[in-house]
Protein backbone atom coordinates (compact mmCIF):
# COMPACT_ATOMS: atom_id res chain seq x y z
CA UNK A 1 0.00 0.00 0.00
CA UNK A 2 2.51 2.36 0.70
CA UNK A 3 4.76 1.66 -2.35
CA UNK A 4 0.77 1.99 -4.34
CA UNK A 5 0.57 5.59 -2.25
CA UNK A 6 4.46 6.36 -3.38
CA UNK A 7 3.43 5.38 -6.85
CA UNK A 8 0.53 7.74 -7.29
CA UNK A 9 1.74 10.80 -5.66
CA UNK A 10 1.15 13.60 -7.72
CA UNK A 11 4.50 14.75 -7.67
CA UNK A 12 6.09 11.83 -8.77
CA UNK A 13 3.51 11.35 -11.52
CA UNK A 14 4.03 15.60 -12.51
CA UNK A 15 7.81 14.41 -12.73
CA UNK A 16 7.32 10.91 -14.15
CA UNK A 17 4.85 12.81 -16.81
CA UNK A 18 7.94 15.44 -17.67
CA UNK A 19 10.32 12.79 -18.26
CA UNK A 20 7.82 11.48 -20.47
CA UNK A 21 7.87 14.54 -22.24
CA UNK A 22 11.28 15.20 -22.70
CA UNK A 23 11.51 11.41 -24.09
CA UNK A 24 8.88 11.73 -26.36
CA UNK A 25 10.37 15.22 -27.71
CA UNK A 26 13.56 13.30 -27.88
CA UNK A 27 12.27 10.77 -29.65
CA UNK A 28 10.39 13.54 -32.07
CA UNK A 29 13.79 15.18 -32.70
CA UNK A 30 15.60 12.10 -33.33
CA UNK A 31 12.21 10.98 -35.84
CA UNK A 32 12.62 14.67 -37.63
CA UNK A 33 16.77 14.00 -37.78
CA UNK A 34 16.34 11.01 -39.07
CA UNK A 35 14.05 12.12 -41.47
CA UNK A 36 16.46 14.46 -42.60
CA UNK A 37 19.11 12.19 -42.57
CA UNK A 38 16.77 10.18 -44.70
CA UNK A 39 17.34 12.29 -47.88
CA UNK A 40 19.27 10.44 -50.33
CA UNK A 41 22.82 11.85 -51.36
CA UNK A 42 24.78 10.81 -54.35
CA UNK A 43 28.79 11.28 -53.14
CA UNK A 44 30.99 10.54 -56.03
CA UNK A 45 33.03 7.93 -56.44
CA UNK A 46 37.07 7.34 -56.91
CA UNK A 47 35.95 7.03 -60.93
CA UNK A 48 32.09 9.16 -60.69
CA UNK A 49 31.83 12.62 -59.98
CA UNK A 50 28.33 13.67 -61.77
CA UNK A 51 27.31 15.49 -58.68
CA UNK A 52 27.76 19.16 -58.64
CA UNK A 53 27.96 19.06 -54.75
CA UNK A 54 29.63 16.07 -53.61
CA UNK A 55 26.75 13.99 -51.49
CA UNK A 56 25.05 17.67 -51.63
CA UNK A 57 23.13 18.89 -48.61
CA UNK A 58 19.99 18.08 -46.59
CA UNK A 59 18.40 21.25 -45.60
CA UNK A 60 18.97 25.16 -46.69
CA UNK A 61 21.74 25.76 -44.33
CA UNK A 62 23.56 22.88 -45.41
CA UNK A 63 22.74 24.54 -49.42
CA UNK A 64 24.33 27.40 -48.12
CA UNK A 65 27.48 25.99 -46.34
CA UNK A 66 28.36 23.72 -49.29
CA UNK A 67 28.12 27.09 -51.69
CA UNK A 68 30.25 29.17 -49.68
CA UNK A 69 32.44 25.70 -49.27
CA UNK A 70 32.67 26.00 -53.14
CA UNK A 71 34.86 22.70 -53.13
CA UNK A 72 34.95 22.35 -56.96
CA UNK A 73 35.37 25.74 -57.49
CA UNK A 74 32.78 26.08 -60.26
CA UNK A 75 29.23 25.72 -57.94
CA UNK A 76 28.52 29.96 -57.77
CA UNK A 77 29.78 30.22 -61.21
CA UNK A 78 27.81 27.85 -62.21
CA UNK A 79 24.38 28.99 -60.59
CA UNK A 80 25.21 32.42 -61.68
CA UNK A 81 24.73 31.74 -65.26
CA UNK A 82 21.52 33.00 -66.92
CA UNK A 83 20.16 29.40 -67.46
CA UNK A 84 19.86 28.97 -63.47
CA UNK A 85 20.10 32.76 -62.17
CA UNK A 86 21.21 32.51 -58.91
CA UNK A 87 23.54 34.91 -57.07
CA UNK A 88 25.72 35.55 -53.77
CA UNK A 89 23.44 38.58 -53.07
CA UNK A 90 20.38 35.86 -53.48
CA UNK A 91 21.17 33.85 -50.57
CA UNK A 92 19.45 35.75 -48.20
CA UNK A 93 16.43 35.68 -49.53
CA UNK A 94 16.67 32.25 -50.20
CA UNK A 95 17.28 31.01 -46.55
CA UNK A 96 14.46 32.89 -45.73
CA UNK A 97 12.01 32.04 -48.80
CA UNK A 98 12.96 28.90 -50.56
CA UNK A 99 10.23 26.46 -50.72
CA UNK A 100 10.46 22.44 -50.54
CA UNK A 101 9.78 20.76 -53.88
CA UNK A 102 9.74 17.18 -55.59
CA UNK A 103 11.19 16.76 -58.80
CA UNK A 104 9.31 14.18 -60.73
CA UNK A 105 11.37 12.16 -63.46
CA UNK A 106 7.34 12.34 -65.50
CA UNK A 107 9.45 15.86 -65.83
CA UNK A 108 7.24 17.96 -63.35
CA UNK A 109 9.04 19.95 -60.51
CA UNK A 110 6.23 20.46 -58.00
CA UNK A 111 6.17 22.61 -55.06
CA UNK A 112 4.86 21.00 -51.77
CA UNK A 113 1.92 23.62 -51.88
CA UNK A 114 0.79 21.91 -55.49
CA UNK A 115 2.16 24.70 -57.51
CA UNK A 116 4.02 22.56 -60.86
CA UNK A 117 6.60 25.34 -61.00
CA UNK A 118 8.17 23.72 -64.46
CA UNK A 119 7.27 21.07 -66.68
CA UNK A 120 9.83 19.03 -69.00
CA UNK A 121 12.74 19.33 -66.25
CA UNK A 122 16.61 18.96 -67.08
CA UNK A 123 19.56 18.70 -64.66
CA UNK A 124 23.19 19.16 -65.30
CA UNK A 125 26.05 17.10 -64.09
CA UNK A 126 29.70 16.54 -64.59
CA UNK A 127 29.11 12.82 -66.24
CA UNK A 128 28.17 11.27 -69.75
CA UNK A 129 26.65 8.37 -68.37
CA UNK A 130 24.40 7.89 -71.41
CA UNK A 131 23.79 8.99 -75.01
CA UNK A 132 21.07 11.15 -73.76
CA UNK A 133 23.26 13.13 -72.12
CA UNK A 134 23.97 16.94 -74.04
CA UNK A 135 27.63 18.09 -73.57
CA UNK A 136 27.19 22.19 -73.09
CA UNK A 137 30.26 24.91 -71.57
CA UNK A 138 29.05 27.31 -69.02
CA UNK A 139 31.53 29.86 -66.93
CA UNK A 140 34.50 27.60 -68.51
CA UNK A 141 33.58 24.49 -67.65
CA UNK A 142 32.22 21.24 -69.46
CA UNK A 143 29.29 19.88 -68.13
CA UNK A 144 26.55 17.29 -69.69
CA UNK A 145 22.88 18.09 -69.23
CA UNK A 146 19.63 15.87 -70.62
CA UNK A 147 15.90 15.33 -69.20
CA UNK A 148 15.63 14.16 -65.81
CA UNK A 149 13.59 10.96 -67.17
CA UNK A 150 16.89 9.61 -68.78
CA UNK A 151 18.88 11.02 -65.82
CA UNK A 152 17.01 9.86 -62.79
CA UNK A 153 17.44 6.39 -61.54
CA UNK A 154 14.85 7.39 -58.78
CA UNK A 155 11.38 7.64 -59.59
CA UNK A 156 11.64 11.52 -57.88
CA UNK A 157 14.29 13.90 -56.08
CA UNK A 158 13.51 16.24 -53.38
CA UNK A 159 14.78 20.01 -54.16
CA UNK A 160 14.65 23.33 -52.67
CA UNK A 161 13.33 26.01 -55.08
CA UNK A 162 13.60 29.58 -55.11
CA UNK A 163 10.82 31.93 -56.17
CA UNK A 164 10.93 34.89 -57.92
CA UNK A 165 9.71 38.33 -55.50
CA UNK A 166 6.08 37.99 -56.80
CA UNK A 167 6.13 34.42 -56.13
CA UNK A 168 5.20 33.55 -59.19
CA UNK A 169 7.79 31.92 -61.43
CA UNK A 170 10.51 29.46 -60.45
CA UNK A 171 13.70 31.44 -60.42
CA UNK A 172 16.54 28.56 -59.13
CA UNK A 173 15.85 25.46 -58.13
CA UNK A 174 18.71 22.38 -57.06
CA UNK A 175 18.31 19.21 -56.42
CA UNK A 176 19.55 17.77 -52.79
CA UNK A 177 21.23 15.06 -53.62
CA UNK A 178 23.69 16.08 -55.59
CA UNK A 179 23.34 20.21 -55.89
CA UNK A 180 22.65 19.71 -59.36
CA UNK A 181 20.71 22.52 -60.89
CA UNK A 182 17.12 22.49 -62.89
CA UNK A 183 15.87 23.74 -65.70
CA UNK A 184 12.64 23.34 -67.70
CA UNK A 185 9.55 24.56 -69.45
CA UNK A 186 8.31 27.36 -66.78
CA UNK A 187 4.53 28.08 -67.33
CA UNK A 188 4.00 32.14 -68.63
CA UNK A 189 0.71 33.67 -67.35
CA UNK A 190 0.61 37.55 -66.65
CA UNK A 191 -2.12 40.48 -67.93
CA UNK A 192 -0.20 42.30 -69.89
CA UNK A 193 -3.05 45.40 -70.86
CA UNK A 194 -6.42 46.38 -69.86
CA UNK A 195 -7.70 48.63 -72.75
CA UNK A 196 -10.46 51.10 -72.36
CA UNK A 197 -12.73 52.48 -75.19
CA UNK A 198 -14.92 55.40 -74.00
CA UNK A 199 -18.35 55.11 -76.13
CA UNK A 200 -20.46 57.88 -74.97
CA UNK A 201 -20.49 59.92 -71.64
CA UNK A 202 -21.39 57.13 -69.36
CA UNK A 203 -20.71 54.07 -71.60
CA UNK A 204 -16.95 51.87 -72.02
CA UNK A 205 -15.74 49.54 -73.71
CA UNK A 206 -12.91 47.24 -71.65
CA UNK A 207 -10.96 44.06 -72.67
CA UNK A 208 -7.73 42.72 -71.69
CA UNK A 209 -4.43 41.52 -73.19
CA UNK A 210 -3.30 38.09 -71.34
CA UNK A 211 -0.74 35.93 -71.60
CA UNK A 212 -1.06 32.13 -71.05
CA UNK A 213 0.78 29.36 -72.07
CA UNK A 214 3.39 26.70 -71.29
CA UNK A 215 1.36 24.63 -69.07
CA UNK A 216 -1.04 27.44 -68.35
CA UNK A 217 -4.68 28.71 -69.27
CA UNK A 218 -6.59 31.69 -68.69
CA UNK A 219 -9.58 30.37 -65.93
CA UNK A 220 -11.50 33.69 -64.75
CA UNK A 221 -11.12 37.62 -66.23
CA UNK A 222 -12.82 39.95 -63.48
CA UNK A 223 -13.65 43.14 -63.61
CA UNK A 224 -13.99 45.57 -61.24
CA UNK A 225 -15.55 49.00 -62.42
CA UNK A 226 -14.47 51.26 -59.27
CA UNK A 227 -17.61 52.19 -58.38
CA UNK A 228 -19.06 48.40 -55.95
CA UNK A 229 -20.07 46.91 -59.50
CA UNK A 230 -18.02 43.88 -60.76
CA UNK A 231 -18.22 40.63 -63.47
CA UNK A 232 -16.13 38.12 -64.78
CA UNK A 233 -15.41 36.19 -68.28
CA UNK A 234 -13.44 33.55 -69.55
CA UNK A 235 -11.63 35.02 -71.94
CA UNK A 236 -10.01 38.81 -72.23
CA UNK A 237 -10.28 39.36 -75.70
CA UNK A 238 -14.11 39.54 -74.96
CA UNK A 239 -15.08 42.83 -75.14
CA UNK A 240 -16.95 44.24 -71.56
CA UNK A 241 -19.68 47.23 -71.98
CA UNK A 242 -19.98 49.05 -68.92
CA UNK A 243 -21.97 52.12 -68.01
CA UNK A 244 -22.09 54.22 -65.45
CA UNK A 245 -24.49 55.39 -63.16
CA UNK A 246 -23.20 58.73 -61.81
CA UNK A 247 -20.56 61.21 -62.80
CA UNK A 248 -17.33 61.04 -61.34
CA UNK A 249 -13.74 59.31 -61.51
CA UNK A 250 -13.54 55.43 -61.44
CA UNK A 251 -10.80 53.07 -60.79
CA UNK A 252 -10.94 50.05 -63.09
CA UNK A 253 -8.82 46.77 -62.41
CA UNK A 254 -8.55 43.17 -64.05
CA UNK A 255 -7.38 40.28 -61.40
CA UNK A 256 -6.77 37.05 -63.72
CA UNK A 257 -7.07 33.35 -62.27
CA UNK A 258 -5.13 31.13 -64.04
CA UNK A 259 -5.02 27.30 -64.59
CA UNK A 260 -1.38 26.42 -63.93
CA UNK A 261 -0.43 22.51 -64.93
CA UNK A 262 -3.86 21.78 -62.67
CA UNK A 263 -3.51 24.64 -59.89
CA UNK A 264 -5.42 27.75 -59.56
CA UNK A 265 -3.29 30.71 -59.55
CA UNK A 266 -5.02 34.63 -59.03
CA UNK A 267 -2.29 37.39 -60.02
CA UNK A 268 -2.03 39.90 -57.97
CA UNK A 269 -3.27 43.51 -59.77
CA UNK A 270 -0.62 44.56 -62.93
CA UNK A 271 0.45 47.91 -63.04
CA UNK A 272 -0.71 47.58 -66.89
CA UNK A 273 -4.07 46.35 -65.51
CA UNK A 274 -5.25 49.30 -64.18
CA UNK A 275 -6.98 52.46 -66.01
CA UNK A 276 -8.83 55.20 -64.53
CA UNK A 277 -11.80 56.68 -66.24
CA UNK A 278 -14.05 60.31 -66.06
CA UNK A 279 -17.87 60.19 -66.04
CA UNK A 280 -18.43 63.69 -67.11
CA UNK A 281 -22.00 65.35 -66.59
CA UNK A 282 -24.71 64.34 -69.17
CA UNK A 283 -25.01 67.22 -71.74
CA UNK A 284 -28.37 69.08 -72.60
CA UNK A 285 -29.05 70.09 -75.63
CA UNK A 286 -32.39 71.44 -77.39
CA UNK A 287 -33.16 73.35 -80.39
CA UNK A 288 -35.28 76.37 -79.85
CA UNK A 289 -36.05 77.89 -83.31
CA UNK A 290 -36.20 77.85 -87.18
CA UNK A 291 -37.07 81.34 -88.28
CA UNK A 292 -37.07 82.34 -92.08
CA UNK A 293 -37.05 85.73 -92.97
CA UNK A 294 -37.48 87.44 -96.39
CA UNK A 295 -34.79 89.21 -97.65
CA UNK A 296 -35.37 92.95 -98.59
CA UNK A 297 -34.61 93.49 -102.33
CA UNK A 298 -35.51 97.23 -103.83
CA UNK A 299 -37.15 98.10 -100.41
CA UNK A 300 -39.47 95.25 -100.51
CA UNK A 301 -39.56 92.03 -99.32
CA UNK A 302 -38.33 89.07 -101.45
CA UNK A 303 -40.61 86.55 -102.32
CA UNK A 304 -37.75 84.02 -103.14
CA UNK A 305 -35.14 85.12 -101.35
CA UNK A 306 -34.70 83.87 -97.32
CA UNK A 307 -32.60 84.28 -94.08
CA UNK A 308 -32.93 80.96 -92.07
CA UNK A 309 -31.73 80.90 -88.48
CA UNK A 310 -31.54 78.38 -85.89
CA UNK A 311 -31.06 78.66 -82.66
CA UNK A 312 -30.05 76.02 -79.98
CA UNK A 313 -29.42 75.13 -76.41
CA UNK A 314 -26.98 73.02 -74.53
CA UNK A 315 -25.15 72.50 -71.40
CA UNK A 316 -21.77 70.99 -71.16
CA UNK A 317 -21.71 70.36 -74.64
CA UNK A 318 -20.50 73.04 -77.43
CA UNK A 319 -22.40 73.15 -80.99
CA UNK A 320 -20.89 72.68 -83.77
CA UNK A 321 -22.44 72.61 -86.94
CA UNK A 322 -26.32 72.94 -88.46
CA UNK A 323 -27.55 71.01 -91.92
CA UNK A 324 -30.42 72.98 -93.49
CA UNK A 325 -32.77 70.94 -95.78
CA UNK A 326 -35.19 73.16 -97.55
CA UNK A 327 -37.45 71.26 -99.09
CA UNK A 328 -36.29 71.95 -102.88
CA UNK A 329 -33.93 68.83 -102.39
CA UNK A 330 -31.35 71.65 -101.78
CA UNK A 331 -29.56 71.67 -98.36
CA UNK A 332 -26.66 73.22 -97.01
CA UNK A 333 -24.26 72.16 -93.80
CA UNK A 334 -23.17 75.60 -91.90
CA UNK A 335 -20.11 75.41 -89.03
CA UNK A 336 -20.84 77.11 -85.93
CA UNK A 337 -19.38 79.85 -84.59
CA UNK A 338 -17.22 79.60 -81.90
CA UNK A 339 -19.01 80.82 -78.55
CA UNK A 340 -22.28 81.48 -80.81
CA UNK A 341 -25.51 79.25 -80.29
CA UNK A 342 -27.35 79.92 -83.44
CA UNK A 343 -26.34 79.64 -87.70
CA UNK A 344 -27.75 81.40 -90.15
CA UNK A 345 -27.85 80.80 -93.84
CA UNK A 346 -29.37 82.02 -96.80
CA UNK A 347 -31.52 80.73 -99.55
CA UNK A 348 -33.12 81.35 -102.81
CA UNK A 349 -36.48 78.82 -104.03
CA UNK A 350 -36.41 78.67 -107.61
CA UNK A 351 -40.43 77.93 -107.65
CA UNK A 352 -42.92 78.69 -106.05
CA UNK A 353 -45.05 76.62 -103.47
CA UNK A 354 -45.06 75.46 -99.57
CA UNK A 355 -41.71 74.55 -98.26
CA UNK A 356 -40.95 72.50 -94.95
CA UNK A 357 -37.71 73.55 -93.64
CA UNK A 358 -35.73 71.34 -91.46
CA UNK A 359 -32.03 71.85 -89.48
CA UNK A 360 -30.71 69.61 -87.87
CA UNK A 361 -27.91 70.48 -85.47
CA UNK A 362 -24.95 69.00 -84.42
CA UNK A 363 -23.50 68.70 -80.59
CA UNK A 364 -19.90 67.97 -79.07
CA UNK A 365 -21.22 65.87 -76.55
CA UNK A 366 -17.02 65.17 -75.33
CA UNK A 367 -16.96 61.83 -77.18
CA UNK A 368 -19.99 61.80 -79.42
CA UNK A 369 -22.03 63.41 -81.55
CA UNK A 370 -25.50 64.12 -81.08
CA UNK A 371 -28.58 65.65 -83.18
CA UNK A 372 -31.27 67.83 -82.81
CA UNK A 373 -34.09 68.77 -85.10
CA UNK A 374 -35.70 72.08 -85.50
CA UNK A 375 -38.77 72.37 -88.68
CA UNK A 376 -40.77 75.53 -89.59
CA UNK A 377 -42.46 76.15 -93.05
CA UNK A 378 -42.73 78.78 -95.62
CA UNK A 379 -44.26 79.80 -98.91
CA UNK A 380 -42.88 81.10 -102.30
CA UNK A 381 -45.66 83.14 -104.07
CA UNK A 382 -45.02 83.73 -107.38
CA UNK A 383 -43.54 87.25 -108.47
CA UNK A 384 -45.50 90.25 -109.35
CA UNK A 385 -44.16 92.93 -111.57
CA UNK A 386 -44.13 95.03 -107.93
CA UNK A 387 -41.31 92.80 -107.26
CA UNK A 388 -39.57 92.77 -110.46
CA UNK A 389 -40.40 96.02 -112.75
CA UNK A 390 -37.65 95.92 -114.99
CA UNK A 391 -38.34 91.98 -116.01
CA UNK A 392 -39.96 92.62 -119.83
CA UNK A 393 -42.92 90.77 -119.12
CA UNK A 394 -43.69 94.10 -116.84
CA UNK A 395 -43.48 96.45 -119.77
CA UNK A 396 -46.45 95.03 -122.16
CA UNK A 397 -45.53 97.89 -124.57
CA UNK A 398 -41.80 96.06 -124.97
CA UNK A 399 -43.47 92.57 -125.24
CA UNK A 400 -46.43 93.81 -127.72
CA UNK A 401 -45.91 97.04 -129.42
CA UNK A 402 -49.36 96.77 -131.42
CA UNK A 403 -51.06 96.67 -128.14
CA UNK A 404 -53.66 99.26 -128.29
CA UNK A 405 -52.44 99.91 -124.82
CA UNK A 406 -49.68 101.35 -126.65
CA UNK A 407 -51.73 103.53 -129.57
CA UNK A 408 -54.68 104.78 -127.94
CA UNK A 409 -55.85 107.00 -124.96
CA UNK A 410 -59.16 106.31 -123.78
CA UNK A 411 -61.73 109.76 -123.44
CA UNK A 412 -62.02 110.76 -119.73
CA UNK A 413 -65.59 111.29 -118.88
CA UNK A 414 -65.13 113.61 -115.98
CA UNK A 415 -67.50 116.69 -115.40
CA UNK A 416 -64.56 118.98 -116.30
CA UNK A 417 -63.73 117.09 -119.75
CA UNK A 418 -67.07 117.12 -120.86
CA UNK A 419 -67.33 120.72 -120.00
CA UNK A 420 -64.17 121.57 -122.23
CA UNK A 421 -65.59 118.86 -125.25
CA UNK A 422 -68.96 121.14 -125.35
CA UNK A 423 -66.29 124.69 -125.92
CA UNK A 424 -64.38 122.98 -128.24
CA UNK A 425 -67.14 121.91 -130.29
CA UNK A 426 -68.96 125.42 -129.71
CA UNK A 427 -65.65 126.63 -131.35
CA UNK A 428 -65.54 125.01 -134.11
CA UNK A 429 -69.24 125.10 -135.07
CA UNK A 430 -68.77 129.19 -134.66
CA UNK A 431 -66.06 128.68 -136.53
CA UNK A 432 -67.56 127.12 -139.63
CA UNK A 433 -70.57 129.51 -139.73
CA UNK A 434 -67.89 132.27 -139.63
CA UNK A 435 -66.21 131.20 -142.83
CA UNK A 436 -69.69 130.58 -144.22
CA UNK A 437 -70.76 134.16 -144.19
CA UNK A 438 -67.26 135.26 -145.14
CA UNK A 439 -67.68 133.30 -147.92
CA UNK A 440 -70.91 134.63 -149.06
CA UNK A 441 -70.00 138.36 -148.83
CA UNK A 442 -66.49 137.72 -150.97
CA UNK A 443 -69.25 136.26 -153.57
CA UNK A 444 -71.49 138.87 -153.68
CA UNK A 445 -68.97 141.94 -153.78
CA UNK A 446 -67.52 139.83 -156.96
CA UNK A 447 -70.83 140.14 -159.09
CA UNK A 448 -71.60 143.52 -157.77
CA UNK A 449 -68.35 144.71 -160.04
CA UNK A 450 -70.11 143.33 -162.84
Amino acid sequence: MNLLRYLFNSKLLAALAGVFAIGFMGFSLATASAAVAALPQDCDTSNFHNSIISCGFQDQNGFKAKYNENAKGDVQTLYADPAFNFKSTDMDRFMSEFKWATAYKTGNLQLDDGRVVATNIWSLGHEHFNDQRQPVTLGGHNYFWSYVQYGFHADSIRALVLMDKQDKYMQFAVLTSCGNPLGGTKPTFQCDMLHKNQKSDTDFEFWTDITAKDGATVKNVHYDFGDGMTTNTTNGAQHITYSYKKPGTYHVTVTVTYNVNGHDQTETVQAKCKADVEVKEKPVFACSTLIGTPVIVNGSNSRTKFDFTVRGTGTHTTLQSATFDFGDQQSATVNATAGKDEISTPHEFAKEGDYKITATLTYDAGTTQVVENCTTTTTVKPPTCVDTPNKSECQPCVVNPQASICHHVLPATGPTEILGATVGLSGIAGAGMYYRATRRNFINQLLNKR
